[in-house]
């Protein structure tokens, strides 16, 4: 009897080992049959392409990056048309919402040394940025002339048209505070900013294409602005116009100003209705002597129109408006000042507060000193953030820092801050770098610039 419960003892043990040997079995078995996704890999969170029009020859350049929280994540060193991927295991980045990416160039040529950062915030993970080579459409020029670049979309000259030498008077003027000669198929002619007294202007050997169209914009010191359009064929020699023959603008938007220290504006006309080419440069103003009105000239009949308006006040901010418009612009309403706290004034956890909404920020900082063996140094960094009014950037890399002593980030201050009100935000301004050839420049930027009061 013993024996036979001991049989069964036995048989039971064996059955039991029996069914964890195949649960066993059956567990490794499924374990060999999960998706490989489960399973930690390596993957590529990040694409730089160097474009071909970036002049890396004379300048250290580095691209580095954070995620949201300030922690770095890799930085790298590059040269013209390197293509940089930045590449880790998927899990390492399970707690990175987003990218803050910074570019640095160093330049050090004849006791100058340079340091210029930009930053984007918020960069998605898996961006791939300068997917296309090929020049973009920023543009970087102090002249007036350059508030619309003439290098997009430009028609070619007409063809068998041929330019030749001529002088352009005008009898019979007034004192004039500026004027310029400009053509949709050439360009800007010339221009001139300075007084001029009454009498007359005499313009030798100017450069003028046959069969082309332009405009001569003449502003005197009294405020009246006029325009006149003229052309020339192979037959042409000299140009003589009087003062009377000028016309005044169609329409002309006036715009009283608060005590302010300069303004800056141009319109143009278009021939087609996508704002192509150069476009005919009607009207512009530049002045620094304290404004008091503007006045921008438009002429009837373009496709399409482009305005440009800037001033900066005395109780230090500015205010700029771009608009275009199938029309000309009827009035610009000019935003007052609004409430501009700084509760952290530290480029890495900068933060403010303000009373007025905003798509984007753009912050300016800078330091620079003359140096004792006549010697200059600079950093500028610029930080392009969302909708926040505050953020966090992450300390550089050591390896950067030593290489760059005078970099002296603990000395940078803020010198302006760009709230745009209307215009592209932050995810149109990252995407636009991913693919800069196609760039969406939205119809109108509306946008206030804060001055801390030491600047």
């Amino acid at each position: 009897m013993r024996f036979s419960k001991f049989i069964v003892f036995i048989t039971s043990i064996l059955l039991f080992a029996n069914c964890d040997e195949k649960e066993l079995i059956s567990e490794i078995s499924m374990e060999q049959e999960k998706p490989d996704t489960l399973m930690p890999t390596e993957i590529t969170y990040f694409t730089y392409k160097v474009g071909e029009f970036e002049d890396t020859s004379t300048t250290d350049n580095w691209l580095i990056i954070h995620d949201q929280s300030g922690k770095l994540l890799d930085y790298r060193s590059y040269e013209q048309n390197d293509l940089l991927e930045f590449t880790a295991i998927d899990t390492t980045l399970a707690n990175s919402q987003n990218l803050v990416v910074t570019t640095l160039k160093v330049g050090n040529t004849d006791n100058f040394q340079t340091h210029s950062l930009n930053t984007f915030t918020e960069v998605e993970k898996n961006f791939s940025w300068n997917n296309n080579t090929g020049k973009s459409g920023s543009y970087s020029n102090s002249s007036i002339h350059a508030i619309y670049p003439d290098n997009l979309n430009v028609p070619k000259v007409r063809p068998n048209s041929k330019s030749s030498l001529h002088n352009i008077i005008v009898n019979d003027i007034p004192s004039i505070s500026r004027y310029t000669i400009n053509s949709s198929d050439t360009g800007v002619v010339s221009t001139n900013t300075n007084l001029i007294e009454g009498g007359t202007l005499t313009l030798n050997d100017q450069v003028l294409l046959a069969g082309a169209s332009y405009i001569f914009f003449i502003a005197d010191t009294q405020g009246e602005i006029k325009h006149l359009f003229f052309e020339i064929d192979e037959n042409t020699t000299d140009l003589v116009f009087n003062y009377g023959d000028f016309t005044d603008f169609e329409h002309v938007v006036e715009t009283n100003l608060a005590p302010s220290l300069n303004l800056i504006s141009v319109s143009r006309g278009f021939e087609n209705p996508d704002h192509q080419g150069r476009g005919y440069e009607m009207s512009f103003e530049i002045n620094f002597d304290n404004p008091t009105v503007s006045k921008i000239g438009y002429v009837s009949g373009y496709q399409s129109y482009y305005s440009f308006f800037s001033a900066r006040f005395e109780n230090f901010y500015s205010y700029r408006y771009l608009e275009k418009s199938t029309v000309p612009l009827e009035e610009i309403n000019i935003l007052e000042k609004p409430s501009f706290v700084i509760e952290n004034d530290k480029i890495d956890r900068f933060s403010f507060n303000t009373d007025i909404d905003f798509v984007r920020t753009k912050s300016s900082w800078k330091y620079d000193k003359n140096l004792t063996d006549g010697g200059y140094q600079s950093t500028y960094w610029t930080v392009y953030n969302t909708n926040k009014s505050s953020q966090v950037l992450g300390d550089l890399p050591e390896e950067i820092l030593a290489y760059y002593p005078k970099l002296e980030l603990d000395k940078i201050q803020l010198i302006d801050m760009y709230l745009v009100i209307r215009g592209a935000t932050q995810n149109t301004l990252i995407s636009n770098l991913s693919n800069p050839v196609n760039a969406i420049e939205p119809d109108i930027i509306e946008t206030i610039i804060i001055y801390p009061d030491n600047n």
